[in-house]
């Protein structure tokens, strides 16, 4: 756009694509179907895509397995504090080297629904990478390889959706290979300077740690030179080495995006260290408001990857064998918390 910000979000599938014939307002209905391209058939693929997202949120139960799998590899944990619909007034007591379990149980899936910004973040956060775009015609090709661009860019945004990689299982766990999801929708920031934080523990760098972060800004006059009114800033840093990555940027050194309502930071490979957290932050560069109510900025965070989000940074955890097979090698693991 004219102000900077990277159009489209995500891009899908519209070129001669397959879909019901419609019968126009003829009563008498058909049965054909019909090839298209264009915003036509990728429009109701990222709609479907979104809706399915809601609905794994706010009212299906395989989010709720996977939140009770991944919160029992830790000690056999019921949820962790801090995850979607897990009670945070649980006392963190050590109990013979190892914490008890914190209440919470079965409503761990989002009450009500999913935010808008929440579904957004979600769509973003599946997007991979597409490696090439194609236009003209067969007489006049024109091709556009995508592969050494830098993400977001104005051919694809953050890439195509892929759903299998965000509405995960109980089959998906971190110590079983796999990432686990967490996100929240329900807190806001109203001062420039304010902050919210939290941790993730890696546990493999097999899998990248992928955090997306959206919102949905104030209205603009539609002849503003920039349209951005409130701005966050999105910034994953590894404790153990220092290094910060900031939303929308390849390089460290680059200044934060002040032009797009959300950001996605990418750690191809977070090393489990002996520190072994990555420190999630975002933080209000920019609100406008003569109030803090009038300031307020809700936000919607999503973070999965191979680690966990919740439990206390300053607990040391270690992996521990729950049951062996035969010949010496561990059937069950767990991480051991104290």
């Amino acid at each position: 756009s004219s102000d900077g910000r990277h159009l489209p979000d995500v891009v899908a599938p519209g070129y001669w694509t397959l879909s019901a014939l419609s019968a126009g307002y003829s009563a008498t209905p058909s049965c054909g179907v019909y090839a298209a391209g264009g915003t036509s058939q990728a429009t109701p693929l990222v709609s479907a895509a979104a809706l399915l997202i809601r609905e794994y949120l706010s009212a299906s139960k395989v989010y709720r397995d996977h939140l009770e799998a991944v919160a029992k590899e830790i000690n056999g944990w019921d949820c962790i504090p801090g995850n979607p619909g897990c009670s945070t007034s649980s006392a963190f007591s050590p109990t013979g080297g190892v914490l008890n379990n914190p209440t919470g149980g079965a409503a761990m899936a989002l009450d009500g629904g999913a935010s808008a910004a929440l579904v957004k973040a979600l769509l973003v956060q599946s997007a991979q990478r597409v490696s090439a775009w194609d236009a003209g015609t067969a007489d006049s090709p024109h091709h556009v390889s995508l592969s050494t661009l830098s993400q977001p860019d104005n051919y694809q945004g953050f890439g195509r959706p892929d759903l299998s990689s965000i509405l995960l299982s109980a089959s998906s766990t971190p110590l079983r290979g796999g990432v686990a999801l967490w996100c929240q929708d329900t807190h806001s920031l109203s001062a420039i300077g304010q902050t919210f934080t939290v941790n993730f523990r890696a546990v493999s760098a097999a899998r990248p740690l992928v955090v997306t972060l959206a919102w949905v800004d104030k209205p603009n006059s539609v002849s503003a030179a920039k349209q951005l009114l409130n701005d966050l800033d999105l910034e994953v840093t590894d404790l153990a080495t220092g290094r910060v990555w900031l939303g929308n940027r390849q390089s460290h050194s680059a200044a934060p995006d002040s032009a797009n309502t959300v950001e996605r930071v990418s750690v191809p490979a977070p090393l489990p260290t002996a520190e072994g957290d990555y420190q999630v932050r975002v933080r209000a560069a920019s609100l406008v408001g003569a109030s803090s109510a009038a300031r307020e900025q809700p936000f919607a965070l999503a973070v999965s990857g191979p680690g966990y989000v919740g439990v206390p940074p300053d607990r040391a955890w270690r992996r521990v064998c729950r049951a062996r097979r035969a010949v010496g090698t561990c059937a069950l693991e767990a991480l051991e918390v104290s």
